[in-house]
């Protein structure tokens, strides 16, 4: 990584990660085409968290579905009606949503929650869906 110019580089940072031999490490990104790469590049040794995802769009949401552990829903419309109609994901919290997609992703979101004494959204409280949604 360059300490002049400090950039945000996804990829670059999981490539280090495998580099120095990490078994398991996390990584989040915003751009649902740097999910994908960091997937095929990483397999599973990476833990993939998609962020900041108020303004995605369908085609990317449906890759941040395919290629990340879980999701933080932010503003998004398309991210909740998503989660909203998928009985297999685990959602935490009505306000704003983690949804755990995969095995790994739905281990950590649960054992987070079982340690602040919390459960998974249970579908039938009311969400508090943003205004607006974007």
């Amino acid at each position: 990584m360059d300490p002049e110019t400090t950039p945000v580089d996804q990829i670059r940072g999981a490539e280090l990660a495998m580099k120095l031999g990490l078994k398991k490490f996390a990584v989040t990104v915003c751009r649902p085409d740097d999910a994908e790469a960091v997937r095929k590049l990483c397999g599973d040794r990476a833990v993939i968290i998609a962020v900041h995802t108020s303004c995605v769009s369908e085609e990317g949401a449906q890759k941040f579905y395919r290629y990340c552990d879980f999701i933080t829903a932010c503003a998004s419309r398309v991210i909740r009606e998503i989660a909203y109609s998928r009985p297999d994901v685990v959602i935490a919290g009505n306000k704003i949503p983690i949804i755990a997609v995969t095995d790994i992703g739905k281990e950590l979101v649960l054992s987070k929650l079982k340690e602040i004494g919390r459960e998974p959204w249970d579908r039938k409280e009311p969400t508090v869906d943003p205004k607006p949604w974007l």
